[in-house]
């Protein structure tokens, strides 16, 4: 009946009083008042489609939104760090391991993990016990930056946190007297954290890393590089 009813009074209004059937009919008057009626389902139909693929957008956005990255600032992983900063190591350890439970695919939480252990290695460094804990926390890192630069071989996150991962081993190394195999690892590090620059040229944690490095690695006061056969070497 209902139906039959928004027939008739379709049928029985004119062009100039088609806004008010509209409204009759409980529908949006400034989207029908200006098309003809047996173009309705045609527009409906397009609208739809509209709808649709705005709605995938928005998800689609939603859904970067939620991915970790350092790309920019993300006060979730500011936490964790903050965390490790006040030297609440197992809250960290917890808060990070929740980050890899939620995105298992993704080396940030793989990489923060294993810079909690790097701490507990820090305060104390003739301690050797969390040598291999942290070692096996970088492979890890490293094996799911691998399997994303496969994909993805220009994967910002992927090559930072495997230059970082594999810098980080090498500093450890280094520390425990592996010179060689520091400097393996420092070799492989550098061009992957060239080519994160190349991908981020304004990224201020990897300016921030590259001004540590150019200050202990140059003189004070001296912007030529020091002639040294290690440093050749490195060059």
């Amino acid at each position: 009946l209902k139906n039959n009813s928004q027939a008739v009074i379709l049928r029985e209004t004119s062009a100039h009083n088609l806004e008010n059937a509209a409204l009759a009919v409980n529908q949006p008057p400034r989207c029908k008042a200006l098309i003809p009626p047996v173009m309705w389902g045609h527009v409906g139909r397009r609208l739809g489609r509209h709808v649709i693929i705005l709605c995938c957008w928005v998800s689609l956005v939603e859904a970067q939104a939620d991915t970790y990255t350092v790309r920019s600032y993300d006060p979730r992983i500011q936490h964790g760090i903050d965390l490790v900063y006040n030297l609440q190591f197992e809250s960290a350890d917890r808060y990070f391991e929740e980050i890899i439970l939620a995105d298992p695919e993704n080396p940030l939480g793989y990489f923060f993990l294993a810079m909690v252990t790097w701490w507990r290695v820090l305060i104390d460094l003739e301690n050797r016990s969390h040598d291999e804990a942290f070692y096996k926390l970088l492979d890890q890192c490293i094996a799911v930056c691998d399997r994303r630069l496969e994909s993805s071989p220009r994967d910002f996150d992927a090559v930072l946190f495997k230059a970082g991962a594999i810098g980080f081993r090498g500093r450890l190394r280094g520390n425990r007297g592996q010179y060689l195999r520091a400097a393996r690892d420092g070799l492989k590090c550098m061009p992957l954290l060239k080519a994160s620059q190349e991908l981020e040229p304004e990224n201020k944690d990897i300016l921030f890393g590259q001004g540590i490095y150019n200050a202990s690695r140059y003189p004070r006061g001296d912007s030529r590089p020091p002639r040294t056969l290690i440093n050749r070497y490195f060059r």
